[in-house]
């Protein structure tokens, strides 16, 4: 069990495809999912530190009690091409305000908390030009930023372990998401398990790096991609 009834977890990203699928599933086990988005009702930009000072304050008010999770989910994936500012920005928002989010929210966080980031295969190999249309070239900028989140990862779980918590890095695959029916069909032929993945497929991930069967597990990478890297 994953013993997360009443525990506050936050998500940045949470009214995207995966946190959303991330806050349904916390919802369920009974715990407390707030989401840190931009498109949310009370929008929150996780790369202002004004914003992210604002709403852990907000949930100190409501709640009255410590944060038990934070699911770094935000992110951007920039079109192809070098377009103005694009690089900087990239870097803001997938490594920049996940610092910012750790920094602020692992002071108010409870003894055996669980902070959880989201990686990509794209930050363990590169995106393969085959299998995109032509003159299509995955940025440079997403690849970095998800590469670097090993070792920022492991920086926080070295760091913040005196404080009991952990963190950990979960790799993801590509998510289906009513791509071109080419794309679907190149992509699928690299995955040894033969598909893209669903959001659900990873809602597990999140509820077992949360919960107390993980309790001695930090600074890890756990991959979750159908055997994307396995070949």
């Amino acid at each position: 069990m994953s013993g997360l009834k009443g525990k506050i977890i936050i998500v940045t990203g949470g009214h995207g495809q995966l946190g959303s699928a991330f806050m349904k599933h916390l919802n369920s086990l009974g715990a407390i999912p707030v989401s840190w988005d931009v498109n949310a009702p009370n929008p929150i930009d996780v790369t202002q530190v004004e914003d992210i000072s604002h709403a852990r304050e907000t949930i100190a008010k409501e709640y009255g009690k410590p944060i038990h999770g934070l699911i770094n989910c935000a992110a951007i994936d920039t079109p192809p091409g070098r377009k103005p500012g694009a690089w900087e920005r990239t870097i803001r928002v997938n490594l920049t305000a996940i610092r910012n989010c750790v920094d602020m929210v692992s002071p108010r966080m409870t003894e055996g908390g669980s902070i959880i980031n989201i990686g990509s295969i794209y930050g363990e190999v590169s995106p393969d030009p085959r299998i995109y249309p032509d003159g299509f070239d995955k940025p440079l900028a997403y690849s970095t930023t998800k590469a670097a989140l090993t070792g920022l990862t492991k920086w926080y779980a070295v760091r913040l372990a005196q404080q009991k918590i952990r963190v950990n890095l979960m790799v993801l695959g590509g998510v289906f998401n009513r791509q071109p029916k080419a794309f679907v069909k190149a992509y699928e032929c690299k995955v040894p398990l033969g598909r893209m993945a669903h959001p659900s497929d990873y809602v597990g991930g999140v509820e077992f790096l949360l919960g107390e069967a993980s309790r001695y597990i930090t600074g890890s990478t756990i991959t979750l991609d159908g055997g994307y890297t396995a070949w």
